[in-house]
């Protein structure tokens, strides 16, 4: 908690006031950023093209993960998905749709299923 507290400029009292454990932490990041993604594979449904959406869903994903340590900490502790079950089903959800409407154009990679992809 010392280092995440550091790394967001805090206190660690504050940071404990918020989130009474290292878990619960990780729960809220991966919660927050399991409904960004999901928000950001709904954006690219909307995309007329359905693989410039795919591509450009998969781009974002990919420069969040690499750009934020906290992110890839928490989405490495499986106790970070117990407390976000909720958001992680619907990050499942929209990568499956997106997935499936890019499928459908032919383009795609066939046999690769959604729940593959992590």
């Amino acid at each position: 908690m010392d280092d995440i507290a550091r790394e967001a400029d805090v206190g660690v009292g504050t940071v404990y006031r918020h989130f009474p454990t290292k878990e619960a932490l990780l729960q809220a990041l991966a919660a927050d950023r399991f409904s960004r993604l999901t928000e950001w594979a709904r954006e690219a449904l909307q995309v007329p093209d359905a693989w410039e959406g795919f591509r450009d869903f998969l781009r974002r994903s990919a420069e969040l993960g690499a750009s934020d340590r906290l992110l890839s900490e928490a989405m490495a502790q499986q106790q970070a998905f117990q407390g976000a079950q909720r958001e992680k089903d619907e990050l499942m959800e929209a990568t499956a749709a997106l997935v499936e409407r890019a499928k459908a154009t032919g383009e795609g990679r066939r046999g690769r299923a959604p729940s593959t992809m992590r």
